[in-house]
């Protein structure tokens, strides 16, 4: 996994590029943990040059999801519907943990 972080106001957009698997916990943990990532009301995730997610990926999202509604913030996802990653989401139907942003 590799991450370009683009700060705007009140929001942050993290590019996520390559996997995200079970082999990116560490890295994206800490990641998510920086102050420049928490201190921004919206996080995006944008996961347009995702080539792949498995379970343990997914699980990553949700984590941060959690993560931030607790300190009362927001996360979103970006991602075109006809990417890979997106068709793997829509199965599980990760919206529902997940809103999607829009893509304007």
């Amino acid at each position: 996994m590799e991450f370009i972080v683009e700060p705007g106001p009140n929001k942050i957009e993290i590019k996520l590029r390559g996997q995200l698997t079970l082999d990116d916990m560490r890295e994206f943990r800490t990641m998510i943990d920086d102050p420049q990532i928490r201190q921004n009301q919206t996080q995006i995730f944008n996961l347009e040059n995702l080539e792949h997610i498995d379970s343990s990926g997914m699980g990553l999202l949700i984590q941060a999801n959690k993560r931030s509604q607790a300190q009362g913030r927001r996360t979103e996802l970006r991602l075109p519907p006809d990417s890979p990653v997106y068709r793997i989401l829509s199965l599980v139907q990760f919206e529902q943990f997940i809103p999607y942003a829009d893509q304007t």
